[in-house]
C-alpha cells in the first residue's frame, strides 16, 4: 500500500492501514504551521510499527526533542495496544482511527475505535508501592499515559470511543 507523506511524496507502508501526513515540505522543523497525521489501522498489532514510525517523523518535523518523541510514541503505543487487545469481542479486524495534530509546542493525539465503551479514566491508579506479585495484572499502560500526557480526555460519541491525549513541549530551534 502507498500512503501520502509530507509534501505529497508517497512512501510505502506495511500492513493494511492508510496514513496521510499534511504540512509544509521545508527541511528541518517548521514551527509556524500545523502538521498532521491521519491513520486508519486494521486493528492488528502488526500495524503499529509503521504508524509509530510515521508519528515519529511528524514529531521530528514539529521540533519535538528525543524525550518528547519517545513519550508521545509510548502514549500512542500503549493506547493502541489496549484498543487492539481489549476493545473488540472477536479476532476480526476492526478499524481504529488515529489523528495527530502538531501545533507549535503541542501534540494532540485523537484515537477513535468502535469497540466496547471503555473510559480509561475510570480505571483506578495502580498501587505502585505494593509488591509486584500482589498487584493486579495490567493497568500500567493507562498509568503511563496519564503520567506522560498533559491532558487526557475520554468521550463516547456516535458509537465510538474517543481518547484525546495532549502533550506540550518546548520547540527546538530550526537547524
Amino acid at each position: 500500500m502507498v500512503c501520502d507523506g509530507l509534501a505529497g511524496a508517497p512512501f510505502p507502508m506495511a500492513g493494511d492501514q492508510r496514513l496521510e501526513q499534511e504540512g509544509p515540505s521545508r527541511e528541518g522543523t517548521d514551527q509556524r504551521a500545523d502538521l498532521s497525521l491521519s491513520c486508519c489501522l486494521n486493528g492488528r498489532l502488526s500495524s503499529l510499527p509503521a504508524v509509530l514510525q510515521a508519528l515519529d517523523r511528524l514529531l521530528i518535523r514539529a521540533g519535538a526533542d528525543d524525550e518528547v518523541r519517545g513519550e508521545v510514541r509510548l502514549m500512542a503505543e500503549e493506547a493502541l495496544v489496549n484498543i487492539v487487545s481489549y476493545a473488540f469481542d472477536n479476532d476480526a479486524p476492526n478499524t481504529i482511527h488515529l489523528h495527530c495534530v502538531c501545533t507549535p509546542g503541542e501534540v494532540r493525539l485523537e484515537l477513535q475505535d468502535p469497540g466496547r465503551p471503555f473510559n480509561p479514566l475510570d480505571v483506578p491508579p495502580p498501587d505502585l508501592m505494593a509488591p509486584p506479585e500482589q498487584r493486579e495484572a495490567g493497568g500500567l499502560g493507562i498509568h503511563l499515559i496519564r503520567a506522560l500526557a498533559d491532558s487526557v480526555v475520554y468521550d463516547f460519541r456516535q458509537g465510538s470511543n474517543v481518547l484525546t491525549l495532549i502533550r506540550r513541549f518546548a520547540c527546538r530551534a530550526a537547524a
